[in-house]
């Protein structure tokens, strides 16, 4: 009886021997897939960040044209708007003389 608790013992030591060794195999697939994928992952940050840096400088540049553009314009803008208010003010004046000298016709054609 002695021998085949002894027996039993190992066999059941054998087993979980054997258990242990399957699931430190099976952590260690895991671990593997774990840092193909973090390696995977870098390299994809990677390639992300260097598509990313042009972009940015090109952005960077962009912004700096349009506000150069804005500068610029800005100046323009406001003459514009001068003329444009200096021109309805003649316009106006022009109008006014117009019905002035039509009222003057006018009242020479009724007293003339």
């Amino acid at each position: 009886m002695a021998k085949s608790a002894l027996a039993l013992f190992r066999a059941k030591e054998e087993e979980i021997e054997r258990k242990k060794m399957e699931v430190r195999d099976k952590v260690q697939a895991y671990m593997g897939r774990v840092e193909e994928a973090t390696r995977r992952l870098s390299d994809i940050r990677e390639e992300l960040d260097a598509l990313i840096d042009p972009m940015r400088k090109d952005i960077a540049f962009l912004r700096k044209k349009i506000d150069t553009a804005n500068r610029e314009l800005k100046p323009l803008g406001q003459s514009c708007q001068k003329k444009v208010q200096t021109l309805f003010s003649l316009l106006i004046i022009k109008m006014i003389v117009k019905w002035a000298i039509e009222g003057i016709i006018s009242n020479i054609y009724i007293y003339g």
